[in-house]
């Protein structure tokens, strides 16, 4: 049997990459969620993006998102989350793997591992905050927020409202 002929046992390659970049995608949405809470919102009024928080954030007032977010980073003592430089350097580490000669399978998904779990821990610390952030608010201030709530569903996150 020559050696084009020998099959070769695994998954296929074409399901690797696909899984790759079907992880990835679901990174970048993560990373664009994480960096959209991390950073109070979108820059200048811009649209809120498509996420599960994006309408929890944006009821809140400016203040109340600084004071969350800073007890997402202080919660973060024992494992801080990444800054922007390290982030960044993830993504450049990234171009590198998929660019890599021989392509090496496992060294993008290791770098994808890590990003999903850096995202998750950010996604937690965030839930935990704001929950507690609740927790503290008065009845008033809760039902306050609410109705911002029920206004910016109502908008849809795009400053009309929705459509019935």
């Amino acid at each position: 049997m020559s050696d084009g002929a020998a099959q070769k046992k695994g998954t296929p390659l074409w399901v690797k990459i696909g899984f790759g970049l079907s992880l990835a995608l679901n990174l970048m949405i993560v990373g664009l969620v994480a960096g959209f809470i991390l950073r109070g919102g979108p820059p200048s009024g811009g649209p809120v993006g498509a996420s599960y928080a994006a309408p929890y954030v944006k009821a809140l007032s400016r203040e109340d998102r600084r004071k969350i977010f800073r007890a997402v980073r202080r919660d973060g003592a024992e494992r801080p989350v990444s800054s922007r430089r390290e982030r960044r350097a993830r993504y450049d580490e990234m171009v590198v793997a998929i660019r890599a000669e021989p392509f090496v399978p496992g060294g993008v998904q290791a770098i994808l591992e890590t990003q999903r779990t850096e995202g998750l821990t950010v996604q937690s610390r965030m839930q935990a905050a704001w929950l507690e952030h609740l927790h503290q608010m008065t009845s008033a201030d809760r039902q306050a927020y609410a109705d911002r709530l029920e206004e910016t569903l109502a908008r849809n996150g795009r400053g009309k409202p929705r459509k019935e």
